[in-house]
């Protein structure tokens, strides 16, 4: 018997399907995508409306983005897990530039949005 997803030949007699469990997370997220192909579009349709992008690094590549370069978070000095952070909000007419981005590890970012939650919308 064979792996369904890569094919590799199972040594055991046991009724399994996969040679490991990579193998069995990367299939049953295939089936997902396959099946719910409609809804993960429409899903990225509503994130390019609303201009949420995943531009992290182009953004930190730009010219004149030297604090973003650093490649550490500006609370904790973190480098694991880093995010761009728009200090005015783009929902609320924050743009893309420099001096509107901070660099944030994922953890200090999710504390600073639960401080600055509602600073911005008046």
């Amino acid at each position: 018997m064979n792996c369904i997803k890569c094919g590799k030949e199972l040594t055991t007699n046991k009724q399994i399907k996969y040679c490991s469990q990579r193998c069995c997370k990367l299939y049953l997220k295939s089936l997902y995508k396959k099946r719910n192909k409609d809804r993960l579009n429409e899903y990225n349709r509503a994130k390019r409306k609303l201009g949420i992008s995943t531009a992290g690094k182009d953004l930190r590549e730009k010219k004149g983005c030297s604090h973003l370069k650093t490649n550490k978070c500006t609370r904790c000095g973190s480098e694991n897990d880093l995010q761009v952070h728009h200090i005015k909000p783009r929902d609320c007419g924050g743009m893309n530039e420099p001096n509107n981005l901070i660099l944030f590890c994922r953890k200090c970012h999710y504390e600073y949005e639960k401080l600055t939650k509602n600073f911005w919308k008046i």
